[in-house]
């Protein structure tokens, strides 16, 4: 028959039990929160390196195009129809500048035309360091309606870059263009960018 000696070291041996199970609960959650806090404390200098080497680009119009030679372009980009009856050819230079706080690589572009048709290129550089100014000679081959009707439309050339940690960018700049049988002008400078 069991005493009160043995109902006491029962006792004591379940509250002992139950104190050991408590301490591994707390000691697990604690192992969590210090590995959550690891996790968020790397995100955070990843991000803060990341903006350490990030490119960013002011993109221009050139307004003094007596400089260039109006038949020289590095990129050919169609607005409406690659094969249209009638078309003029819109000669355009943009400066391209780094003002971000590291260097651009790899370098290409995604354009969108009206129609929604996507052409993909490179420029004639691949690299764009920290500070540089770059001009790019571009043909935008615009297609002329039936009659020579007046139209407007819009295209994005999307800028597609890496940084030096090979971080992913993208940065839109929009075209606005004002096409008639006397006169095509176009460029707006609406940019955005995106990391990814």
């Amino acid at each position: 028959m069991p005493t009160i000696t043995d109902w006491l070291m029962v006792i004591i041996t379940f509250v002992y039990v139950v104190a050991t199970i408590m301490i591994c609960i707390f000691n697990g959650r604690s192992a969590k929160a210090t590995r959550e806090q690891v996790l968020e404390s790397q995100r955070q200098f990843d991000e803060s390196k990341r903006l350490e080497y990030r490119p960013y680009f002011e993109v221009a119009s050139v307004e003094n195009l007596f400089e260039y030679n109006l038949f020289d372009s590095d990129i050919l980009l169609f607005l409406g129809n690659q094969h249209p009856e009638e078309c003029t050819l819109i000669p355009e230079w943009i400066m391209m500048k780094n003002i971000g706080t590291g260097s651009a690589i790899n370098l290409a572009y995604h354009w969108k035309n009206k129609n929604k048709e996507e052409q993909t290129g490179e420029f004639p550089f691949t690299t764009l360091e920290k500070g540089e100014m770059k001009t790019v000679g571009i043909h935008i081959q615009t297609e002329l309606l039936p009659r020579y009707a007046a139209y407007k439309a819009q295209a994005s050339l999307i800028l597609n870059y890496q940084d030096l940690l090979e971080n992913n960018y993208e940065q839109e700049i929009i075209f606005s263009f004002d096409v008639s049988f006397f006169s095509a002008c176009f460029f707006s400078a609406r940019a955005a960018s995106f990391a990814s």
